[in-house]
Order: structure tokens, then sequence, then C-alpha cells
């Protein structure tokens, strides 16, 4: 697996070659990350990354809205609504969109993930999930949903969703490990976009 993600100093694609190091070796080292953000204030960044939101209940997966994620948007004034009539909403995040997610559930799908580790598959985020498992974004490849793709795997593509951070439950919460890269937010020089 070939994971990359942002510089936390320079904003740029990096490639991670050691769990700990998010900074290109010649960027300014920086500090530790700060504190998750609020709920509200994640979501209005992904909206700004041009990642369509949607809120799902308060301590859950389930979504808060009629129609889930197709009532998803990037106006802020609609996230805004959402959020601040009930601050403590999760997020969710449509797949298919501008990334896709392999879903790997504890414990059967770490097996997996060890072994999707060997391959060069292009990964451009990493989340760690509350229940122990693990969200991997990679580029959208017009695949739709399919549960039980590997042992302990789902695939999460066109018409699915995942749980964003700093979403909670009662058993824990979702946290990025490695902050998606430019290639899936748009931001900043992806040095050569064309990864897979």
């Amino acid at each position: 697996m070939i994971l990359y993600s942002t510089c936390r100093s320079c904003g740029d694609l990096v490639q991670i070659t050691h769990d700990t190091q998010h900074v290109h070796p010649f960027c300014p080292p920086v500090g530790p990350p700060s504190e998750p953000p609020t709920l509200a204030a994640a979501a209005l960044w992904y909206a700004s990354l041009g990642w369509p939101v949607f809120p799902l209940r308060p301590g859950g997966k389930q979504p808060a809205t009629r129609n889930g994620f197709k009532d998803a948007t990037t106006d802020p004034v609609q996230v805004t609504r959402w959020w601040s009539a009930e601050p403590n909403r999760n997020i969710g995040l449509p797949t298919g969109v501008r990334f896709d997610v392999i879903d790997i559930d504890a414990p059967e799908g770490l097996e997996t993930l060890r072994e999707l580790s060997a391959h060069d598959r292009f990964v451009h985020g990493w989340v760690d999930t509350a229940g122990g498992g693990v969200h991997l974004y990679v580029k959208p490849n017009g695949e739709p949903n399919s549960a039980r793709w590997m042992p302990g795997v789902d695939y999460r593509g066109t018409s699915g969703y995942v749980v964003a951070p700093p979403s909670v439950r009662p058993d824990g919460a979702w946290r990025w490990k490695h902050l998606p890269s430019p290639v899936i937010t748009g931001q900043g020089d992806t040095f050569g976009a064309s990864c897979a």
C-alpha cells in the first residue's frame, strides 16, 4: 500500500514512509496536531473542500435527514443550519463523489489490512474508526458499494457513505490518522495527481 497525506507544514502532497512522518524532510518541523475541531467546524471544512456533507444522528451512524446522503451539500448556509440546530450531530460523507473508502472492520478485516499493505494500492487518507477499524480513502472509480468485498472489508463507492472525524459514539471516535491528501481534497500541489 502506498499512503499519501497532506504535509502539515506546507500543505502539499506527502508520501507517508514512517507512521509518524507527516512533513516533507525539507519542510520546517511543526508541533503536534491540534485538538479536533467541533463537529460543526469539521463539517464546514469538509464542505469547503467540495466534499458534500450531511448530518447523522448524535452518537450514531444513521442519517438525521429524510433522504440521508442524497441530502448532502457543500452549501455552508445549510451546513451551518444543520449543526446549529443540533451541535452533536455526527458527520456523514457520501462516497463515490470525491473519494471511495475501503472500510476495514476489526477484528476480521485487520488481517486483510496486512494483506492490502503488501500491494501497490494508492491510499489518500486514513481514518481510525470508533469500532477499532480503519477507513482507507482512495480515488473514486465508479464502483458501487460492496459488502464483504474481502474478508472483514466493505467497499464504499457510489451511493454509499461513511462517518467522518471527529464524529463520536459511546464506544469511541473517528480520527484522522493520516489527513486526506491533496489528490482528493483538491488543495495544494499534488506532485503528479495521476496517482491511482
